[in-house]
């Protein structure tokens, strides 16, 4: 009775919605990938940055302190002490029992020959060599003679094996002559041992390099320098350089597979939703041609019963005419009997035209339904119960119709046609009377001797002057409407020995509430008849 609601012609095409998620899903997953990659990217060489700078500076103490023992020895000889061999020898094992990380402390004369080492086991490789003429240290050692300071050597083999640097510190008498030189021989294996034992090698792959040349190298057999982190450390009169690299990816896999797999997640779930997207565009056309079908078939019928009842109601009103006419006919025949036979062909010729008006009476109640011999009874509960797939169509897209039948059995005095006229018109008033999205609940429970079908929407109710005229015939809110649904139902309520119950109020939607009487198993209708 309400006007309808919005149709769905203005609803987005579902294809182009799957698209646009897909693309917007798809651009986060990329733009989150990548703010992750750069954040990882960032946070990683900031910590390689810093293990740089930790690294530079616990080698620079590292050497620092075993040079302040140089300086003591040095210190030492300029006062005349140490001179004797055995004594450096106790003073540098006392030295070295405190501080470790030295292979030897040797004493070298101004000439470059080294007169004694300390400690003597393990060293006797470099007891009397001349550092003058090492390619790599006689350089160093005459830089050190020339400038009189400390010098430190580049990585280089040691007279006592293995692989360690020298330095050499000049010792100056109180008169300023130059006496000789304090050697220390560091091992590179020591130092590495003691001064970057706080690398983690899954994390870092550090290398110290000094003038190109390199000192130690955690992991020489990868030769990446991708994502280096550096930190300069002074040794003596040279430079280190300590650079940190990454040991394992900084952006894990798992995480670009997890990216990846997003994507391609995102686009199978836009293709699924395509598909399922036109399923249901296809389903939501054919509920809608279905219902615009049955609300044709409808609105015909609804012709029909309009033209029905108006034959029924003339031929009712002719046959009582038809009635007086056969009945004065048949008086009229009695009374003359054989006495006036000129007269018997015109009485019988008006009772043989009443028997043919009494038979189009018969054909018109017959269309109308309206026949004395036609009863009416059908078990409610189970043509309910078959009408309810069709009901959920006429509900379309935007109305859910629910059909609940709380009774095994309810025989009512209509005929199945009547039945399922009376519930349609129920349910298309509810349907129409819900402008965009709502529902229509559809029940039948026995209360008492009665079956009661109940059909309640949520839509836009009715004031007091809508509910006072709505079972009037051809009374309609509706623009498409004929007026005579309520009133075609109140019609077969009551041929049927029932009666209808309204409650609506605007804004609190509708409820129909049909009371038919119940037939007891085996009893014939009684009650009146289907009207179409």
């Amino acid at each position: 009775m309400q006007d309808a609601r919005p149709g769905p012609a203005l609803l987005p095409d579902p294809r182009r919605v799957a698209t646009r998620t897909f693309v917007l899903v798809a651009v986060l997953l990329a733009g989150a990938w990548a703010f992750t990659t750069l954040y990882l990217q960032d946070r990683a060489a900031a910590e390689r940055q810093a293990a740089a700078t930790h690294t530079a500076l616990r080698l620079q103490d590292w050497v620092g302190g075993r040079l302040l023992v140089l300086e003591s020895c040095r210190a030492m000889r300029t006062e005349g002490l140490l001179a004797e061999e055995s004594d450096w020898r106790d003073w540098v094992a006392l030295e070295l029992g405190v501080v470790e990380g030295l292979q030897a402390i040797n004493w070298i004369e101004p000439g470059g020959e080294i007169s004694i080492v300390a400690p003597a086991s393990g060293n006797e490789g470099a007891q009397g060599k001349s550092v003058r003429n090492h390619a790599q240290a006689g350089p160093v050692f005459a830089r050190a003679t020339e400038e009189r300071r400390l010098a430190a050597s580049p990585p280089l083999t040691l007279f006592q094996g293995g692989q360690g640097f020298t330095t050499y510190l000049p010792v100056p008498s109180r008169h300023g002559e130059l006496l000789g030189f304090v050697n220390g021989v560091f091992r590179l294996d020591v130092m590495a041992a003691q001064a970057l034992d706080h690398v983690d090698p899954h994390a870092h792959h550090v290398v110290v390099e000094d003038d190109g040349l390199t000192v130690w190298d955690t992991d020489p057999d990868d030769p990446d320098r991708s994502g280096a982190r550096r930190a300069a450390v002074p040794i003596a009169d040279r430079q280190w350089l300590v650079t940190v690299l990454p040991a394992a990816p900084i952006v894990p896999l798992w995480w670009h597979l997890w990216a990846v797999g997003g994507v391609a997640l995102a686009a199978g779930v836009a293709a699924l939703t395509t598909h399922r997207s036109a399923a249901n565009a296809r389903r939501v056309a054919e509920a809608r041609a279905e219902r615009e079908r049955i609300s044709r078939r409808l609105v015909e019928l609804e012709r029909l019963e309009s033209l029905g009842r108006v034959a029924g109601g003339i031929a009712h009103d002719f046959n009582n005419v038809l009635a007086v006419v056969i009945g004065r006919a048949s008086e009229l025949e009695a009374r003359l009997g054989d006495s006036r036979p000129d007269l018997d062909e015109g009485v019988q010729g008006i009772l043989d035209a009443g028997d043919r008006g009494a038979q189009l009476v018969r054909s018109l109640l017959a269309f109308a339904r309206r026949g004395d011999d036609e009863g009416g009874l059908v078990d409610a509960a189970a043509q309910l119960r078959d009408l309810s797939a069709m009901l959920r169509h006429l509900g379309g897209r935007y109305v859910r119709v629910t059909v609940e039948v709380d009774v095994e059995e309810a025989r009512v005095g209509l005929a199945p046609v009547a039945f399922d006229r009376l519930v349609i018109n129920l349910v298309s008033n509810a349907v129409h009377a819900i402008p965009e999205r709502g529902r229509v609940q559809v029940s039948l429970v026995a209360r008492g001797s009665h079956a009661v079908l109940t059909v309640q929407d949520d839509g836009v109710g009715m004031a007091e002057q809508t509910r006072a005229r709505v079972f009037e015939p051809f009374f309609t809110t509706r623009d498409e409407g004929t007026g005579l649904g309520l009133s075609n139902v109140r019609g077969l309520v009551e041929d049927a020995g029932g009666r209808v119950e309204l409650q609506s109020e605007p804004g609190a939607g509708s409820r129909f509430e049909i009371w038919l009487p119940l037939l007891p198993p085996g009893e014939p209708s009684s009650a009146g008849r289907y009207v179409g």
